[in-house]
């Protein structure tokens, strides 16, 4: 997809181990996994354990599509998928890794735009304020609630990845993950 390498990067020439492959693959299942379960976020058209660097800046978990107006139950979903790769960490490692820090920023922005911007926690007086003081202070106006948004959506992204039931832990296949079965002549 040489069209993919333009807008993402071209390939990577550094090797990842077997244990980065399981660790990023888990990560990214976990991502890919919620954006197909959750209402009001697209799932991308595809995922990779590449790391190629976010497109212009934007994490492909980061945005429902291009709409303008979204809803909070959008944006939560949203926010649950951006800790989703973070999620799957914690279920299957029982750490998190340094793979989330694109998602953290993504997921803090959007949460600091919903308390401070949207009002979406009821705090009217922070609403549509273009100064940029409060932004970044976690303890300030605004960053406690900021901060119980992104816990709950990783307890949610948490909760609903544990309800699947899957094992998100990627496992080699004797023909490869793309290989197609072996087809069978019927017409004998």
């Amino acid at each position: 997809w040489p069209f993919a390498w333009v807008l993402a990067g071209t390939r990577s020439a550094r090797l990842m181990s077997d244990e980065e492959k399981e660790l990023v693959g888990v990560h990214e299942a976990g991502h890919a996994l919620l954006s197909v379960l959750l209402r009001g976020v697209q799932p991308p058209s595809r995922v990779s354990i590449v790391n190629r660097g976010a497109a212009f800046g934007r994490s492909p978990w980061s945005t429902a599509d291009d709409r303008e107006v979204l809803t909070k139950r959008e944006l939560m979903a949203q926010l649950i998928v951006l800790m989703g790769g973070r999620a799957a960490e914690m279920q299957v490692f029982g750490q998190p890794s340094t793979r989330a820090e694109d998602d953290l920023e993504h997921a803090a922005d959007l949460a600091r735009r919903m308390v401070e911007r949207l009002a979406m926690t009821g705090r009217f007086e922070l609403a549509g304020r273009e100064d940029e003081g409060v932004r970044g202070n976690d303890d300030g106006e605004g960053g406690k609630e900021g901060r119980e948004l992104l816990e709950k959506a990783e307890q949610a992204a948490r909760t609903i990845l544990g309800a699947t039931g899957g094992d998100l832990r990627t496992s080699p296949h004797p023909r490869g993950p793309t290989a197609p079965p072996p087809q069978r002549d019927r017409t004998t």
